[in-house]
């Protein structure tokens, strides 16, 4: 029987192969596609001008700011993203450099290149991560100085480590440093590092494809490197033409050892043809022409297509103040006769021409794209201010009087409205009127999908409180929310309190003045001047004591599109990856309890070609994520109730039954600590699972275990960078620790790597004893056709590993209640008046 099932895998697998060569095209380009998708926003929307002082530096031949093949100590701009890839005669290579920090660049790097002659079996991708940190900061007279590590987690091939200044001198940058590893095979130099012990004497390399961490060969071996080189702004805008002694020796290295270079000399060009777009080429060692297309793009300010534009923005209503105002808030009301003016336009339409003769006023009126309300209506608008009334509308004629019974019928409906109870001072608004402005705000707020569910009427505040909709950025929320306040609320009112919600959790309150939003209006302020006088604080847990307009059951639905990736390293399983539909519901059945389900549509791809593990020793929880690939195109991804809470001050809990994930079934149980606004929080969680049958339907298979969690969050706010450690047991039943950090812009960009370490033996994990990524979310507003508050995810590592393993829960507390953070509202707060 187990022979039969997997003819019927094999052929499974053959059904859905592909042709090789396109689809290898098609998976190395996932690695650029999130700086592809925003540089052509940025094209498409405007023309961009390169200017030479804006960045530090120019890409080297291998991906980060460098020369050519050596290093500098220039750095991008903070949040730089580029990616991109370079030709070097024998090989390619494929790269991504993020700045993580104004200190700190990342370069996560895939390179292409020739099996050996000598059979080493290293043909294929080579992984590398390179990481440069800055030591000093260029001042007038003391240079840049900064210290990096070059293939720090790739196969040992191209590692090495460097020290290096650069100053600028007029259009001259001057670099000079000091390499290690393979940055130092064409040297005579010791290394002075000796002298610090002897550790640093011997660089041991005797495991090539373990992709280990080698901390024991950093800044070590016998000889050291010095290179420089020298980088000159041509006087032409954005070129610039750099000439280097190089170092390195590929001829040293065992897969390039038939190669000889004439010269340690290399010399290239650099042009920035755009701010997102950069042009090299390059030969290097006399012999070796190198040619680079990189993409760039920084995350604080990218453009976003437009496509998803969701509900139409309001125009925000200014109160008008009496002809001789005795205060700032001596604003016009019923006894005013020119107050009609503001009703009408609140009420659809502009009046074209007036003559007024003694008590009867004739009225020529237009629409002004408002939806109109109805002739009754206007007619009891205009009689409370004159007692008789003639209106030409665009269609038709009205004419009465107070005493008439149309005219007194018009004047019931008009006192009736919430256009009348704007106008009244608090004292005289009854229940019933606040029931009517409530009704009112609710019903214009359902039409712009902003989910209100509670509204409280107060003497000179009005609260809402509503669920986090449509928008993913809670400013932006805000902001549409306060367009619709600013018209329908009584002029009395000088301040609105917004308070968000997700699943039922009160999550954020943001109290913002009426009158800066009216400023807007008038052109005369910004989200800078709002910002000053808002106040973001904690909200209560219980009800507001306001008009409730909740009902159950909610319902939510969506189709998204769904990318997974895999990035092995040996010859036959590189790049690998799935597109897929996402075909997603929610039901909410209480403010706690949602009922959710996910499905998934194969489309195209070949991650079933994985190679399922055939170790016995260890128990498969993912290694055999080529069946399930292969037998789930069309499947259950996820099928659970979900019950969220929040039972008290700081403390949330969640519980999920059903199917988790694609691969497991069974409870999951959360708690987190978060005290709002703070850094540091605590989560705790466990979980009872079974394997699912590879159809991913309803089927089960025999393997259950208990695994779960303790985890520590620390938030830099000034970066937004979240640090988790997270200590436990996994999928395979080994016991160790996950490190995740990432960095969260305030576009909702996010980029993070992580690594996992257990006790499972070298021999049972496999390459590189340790689990480690790199990913990327980005809203699916930026280049989605429709609004979603959901997000593309782009993953960079390895599938298939079987220790240190999580589950993949669709609900993480500590995530859930970040994004109302005050850093984060304050961070996002540029979107209030989008």
């Amino acid at each position: 029987m187990l022979f039969l099932s997997e003819i019927k895998v094999r052929e499974g697998r053959v059904r859905r192969r592909i042709n090789k060569k396109s689809f290898k095209c098609l998976l190395l380009s996932c690695a650029v596609v999130p700086v592809l998708l925003l540089s052509f926003e940025i094209a498409w929307a405007q023309s961009l001008s390169f200017k030479s002082e804006r960045d530090g530096g120019t890409v080297g031949a291998f991906g980060g700011i460098g020369l050519l093949e050596m290093r500098n100590a220039r750095f991008g701009g903070d949040g730089d993203l580029s990616a991109g890839v370079g030709y070097i005669d024998g090989g390619q290579n494929y790269y991504a450099t993020w700045q993580a920090t104004p200190w700190l660049e990342t370069t996560l790097r895939f390179s292409d290149y020739k099996e050996s002659n000598i059979g080493i079996n290293t043909g294929g991708i080579d992984k590398g991560l390179d990481i440069k940190i800055r030591i000093l900061e260029e001042g007038k007279y003391k240079p840049a100085i900064a210290i990096g590590l070059q293939d720090m987690l790739g196969d040992g091939l191209f590692s090495g480590e460097y020290i290096v200044a650069s100053k600028k001198i007029d259009n001259f940058d001057l670099t000079m440093g000091f390499g290690f590893g393979n940055l130092a095979n064409r040297t005579r130099v010791s290394n002075f590092a000796r002298v610090l012990g002897g550790r640093f004497k011997n660089r041991t390399f005797n495991d090539p494809g373990s992709e280990k961490l080698r901390f024991g060969n950093y800044f070590s071996g016998e000889k050291m490197g010095f290179f420089w080189g020298v980088e000159y702004n041509i006087p032409i805008d954005g070129l610039t033409a750099k000439v280097e002694y190089s170092t390195v020796d590929k001829s040293t290295i065992d897969i390039f050892q038939d190669y000889k270079s004439k010269t340690a000399f290399n010399v290239g060009v650099n042009y920035k043809v755009k701010n997102w777009l950069e042009i090299s080429a390059g030969l290097l060692h006399g012999n070796q022409l190198a040619l680079q297309f990189t993409l760039k793009q920084n995350l604080h300010s990218p453009v976003r297509l437009g496509f998803a534009k969701g509900p139409a923005v309001d125009e925000i209503r200014s109160r008008s103040l009496k002809n001789s105002p005795l205060s700032v808030t001596d604003y016009k009301g019923r006894d005013d006769q020119d107050i009609f003016f503001e009703r009408l336009q609140q009420m659809g339409y502009v009046v074209n021409a007036i003559n007024l003769t003694g008590g009867r006023i004739n009225v020529d009126l237009m629409t002004n794209g408002i939806d109109p309300q109805s002739i009754e209506l206007i007619l009891g608008a205009v009689l409370t201010s004159y007692p008789e009334a003639n209106i030409d509308f665009p269609n038709g004629n009205i004419q009465a009087g107070r005493a008439d019974n149309l005219g007194r019928e018009a004047l019931r409906k008009f006192r009736s409205s919430a256009f009348y109870v704007r106008e009244l001072d608090y004292s005289e608004i009854t229940a019933a009127d606040k029931k009517l402005i409530a009704k009112s705000i609710f019903e214009r707020m359902e039409e712009k999908a902003l989910k209100p569910d509670e509204i409280l009427i107060g003497e000179n505040e009005i609260s809402v409180v509503k669920t986090v909709a449509p928008f993913i950025d809670i400013p932006m929320n805000i902001g549409r929310t306060v367009r619709i306040l600013s018209a329908e609320a009584p002029d009395t009112v000088e301040r609105f309190n917004i308070i968000s919600k997700e699943r039922g959790i009160k999550v954020s309150k943001v109290s913002v003045l009426r009158k800066d939003f009216e400023k807007i209006a008038e052109f005369n302020s910004s989200p800078e001047e709002i910002f000053s006088n808002t106040q973001i604080s904690k909200p209560g847990r219980m009800a507001i004591g306001g008009h409730s307009f909740e009902s159950f059951p909610q319902f939510e639905y969506g189709i998204l599109p769904d990318l997974e990736t895999h990035f092995g390293s040996d010859k036959d399983d590189h790049f690998k990856g799935d597109l897929n539909l996402k075909i997603y519901g929610r039901v909410n059945l209480s403010n706690s309890l949602q009922f959710y389900a996910e499905a998934k549509q194969h489309i195209i791809g070949n991650i079933d070609m994985i190679p399922v593990s055939n170790n016995v020793n260890v128990h498969h929880v993912r290694s055999d994520i080529g069946l399930y690939a292969a037998e789930g195109t069309t499947s259950i991804r996820r099928l659970s109730f979900e019950y969220i809470k929040n039972p008290t001050n700081n403390i949330y809990t969640r519980i999920t039954a059903g199917h988790l994930e694609a691969m497991y079934s069974g409870v999951s149980a959360e708690i987190l600590y978060r005290q709002y606004g703070g850094s540091l929080s605590f989560g705790l969680d466990i979980n009872l699972v079974k394997q699912r049958g590879y159809n991913q339907l309803f089927k089960m298979r025999d393997y259950e275990t208990v695994t779960g969690h303790a985890t520590l969050y620390y938030v830099n706010k000034k970066y937004d960078i979240t640090s988790k450690v997270s200590f436990g047991r996994y999928l395979a039943k080994d016991w160790g620790t996950t490190i995740d950090i990432s960095r969260q812009f305030g576009n909702g960009i996010r980029i993070g790597a992580m690594a996992t370490f257990t006790n499972m033996s070298e021999s049972n994990f496999g390459r590189g004893n340790f689990d480690k990524g790199v990913y990327m979310t980005v809203p699916f507003d930026f280049f989605w056709f429709r609004q979603s508050r959901d997000k593309a995810s782009f993953k960079f590592r390895r599938l298939g590993k079987n220790g240190g393993q999580k589950l993949d829960h669709n609900t993480r507390l500590f995530d859930l209640l970040s994004p109302s953070q005050p850093y984060k509202i304050s961070n996002s707060w540029n979107r209030v008046l989008e």
